[in-house]
């Protein structure tokens, strides 16, 4: 049996589960970065196939990576990219709630309180439309 673990794949990363993936980041075994990078990466590898994401936001999720990553604060799940359903408004996008835009299809001017709760500003990685 060997001293030490074979190193997590990114694949491993994206599917860690949000705890593991919190305790990686905790435990400096892993960035919020990296865990971005390997979710952005299932995306472009699925989404085209499965079509889940209306919308990716991957530099602005990538940026918010690296300032938690230069913070490093001691929020229970920070860093770790989460979904946002479609119907929560994000400050200068459109709230399509599900796959056609509401009647007034204007960007929204605020953002929604569940958003702001997120653990980790990286978890703007995307936006999750309903299927």
């Amino acid at each position: 049996m060997p001293d030490t673990l074979a190193p997590m794949q990114p694949t491993d990363l994206a599917y860690a589960g949000a705890a593991e993936q919190a305790r990686l980041i905790r435990d400096r075994e892993a960035s919020a970065r990296e865990l971005v990078e390997a979710t952005l990466a299932q995306i472009d590898r699925l989404d085209s196939e499965l079509r889940a994401y209306r919308v990716v936001f991957a530099e602005r999720a990538l940026a918010e990576a690296d300032a938690y990553d230069a913070g490093k604060d001691d929020k229970p799940l920070g860093g770790v990219p989460v979904a946002i359903k479609d119907d929560a408004d994000v400050a200068g996008e459109i709230t399509a709630w599900g796959p056609v835009p509401t009647a007034l299809p204007r960007p929204s001017t605020r953002t929604s309180s569940c958003v702001f709760a997120r653990p980790g500003r990286s978890s703007s990685a995307r936006r999750r439309s309903p299927r």
